[in-house]
């Protein structure tokens, strides 16, 4: 029984260390075709580590056009995390509707078109971690 009890713990805990920063939620519904539906929880934690694991030359090759705007990008990042929940984009037209909204922590990104539907949300200081680790990167390369 105590094996059991311990395997369960060891289990809740790494599952709590793995949500504890939050999901990233992508949906995807299309109208036409075959009309799949894919709905993927991602754990912020699994994609911090994984941009760990890209060798800083990688990192540095990939966002070097970038490289002059990465202050810039964080800035926006922390400040976003502090604004109040509000709509930032919403454009409306004939046939699609987009909105990205930042509510409660996170930001929503909502597609409709007519021929899929498509929402993402994720948890602002994500990106606001992301971001700071590549400018750390660039930061000890120059």
């Amino acid at each position: 029984m105590s094996i059991k009890m311990g395997l369960l713990i060891g289990f809740l805990v790494l599952a709590a260390t793995i949500m504890s920063q939050g999901m990233i939620w992508v949906e995807v519904q299309e109208r036409c075709g075959d009309q799949m539906h894919l709905q993927i929880p991602i754990p912020v934690s699994l994609v911090s580590l994984a941009v760990a694991a890209v060798p800083n030359d990688e990192i540095v090759r990939a966002t070097k056009d970038a490289a002059q705007w990465l202050p810039a990008i964080e800035a926006a990042c922390r400040e976003l995390e502090r604004i109040p929940d509000t709509v930032l984009v919403e454009v409306h037209d004939k046939q699609d509707n987009v909105r990205i909204e930042k509510r409660g922590g996170s930001l929503y990104l909502d597609v409709d078109s007519r021929d899929e539907e498509v929402h993402v949300s994720f948890p602002v200081h994500a990106v606001t971690d992301i971001v700071a680790e590549i400018a750390e990167v660039h930061a000890r390369r120059s």
